[in-house]
């Protein structure tokens, strides 16, 4: 998945005619929102049959900006999609929140798909996809 980092670099002089610059970051306020991170990590195993899927952003997003099949939860052994309720991660403006509406099936894979739409609250739109699987617990 691709990370990307966003500044704006400022070179101010100090003194006219020296190479003594001082570099600062500054917010960059109309950017697009990008995918930091899907928890479970990619490939996780083991994991609860409770999981709750959390997709983290780098700017706040608007709750409740999404379409029904901007976020899908998939079982991999029947092939089908699991039902989830999405929503905004109450400490969190930064994080997105798919959680299944039953308990998922153990020893079993899941892929969860992040199609872009999902808008910032600064009203651009995620133009980020990404892909992720884990599986849950064995009860061996």
């Amino acid at each position: 998945m691709k990370q990307q980092i966003r500044k704006q670099l400022v070179l101010v002089c100090v003194l006219p005619g020296l190479f003594a610059c001082c570099i600062g970051a500054l917010p960059v306020m109309n950017m697009q929102p990008l995918i930091v991170s899907i928890s479970p990590e990619d490939g996780a195993v083991n994991q609860a049959v409770n999981t709750v899927v959390k997709i983290t952003y780098d700017v706040e997003i608007e709750p409740g900006s999404w379409e029904e099949n901007t976020i899908t939860l998939s079982n991999t052994s029947e092939a089908s999609l699991v039902p989830i309720s999405v929503a905004m991660d109450p400490a969190s403006p930064y994080v997105v929140v798919a959680a299944p509406s039953s308990w998922l099936d153990v020893d079993t894979t899941y892929i969860i798909v992040v199609n872009p739409g999902i808008k910032g609250a600064n009203g651009t739109t995620s133009p980020d996809s990404a892909v992720s699987s884990f599986r849950t617990y064995c009860l061996d």
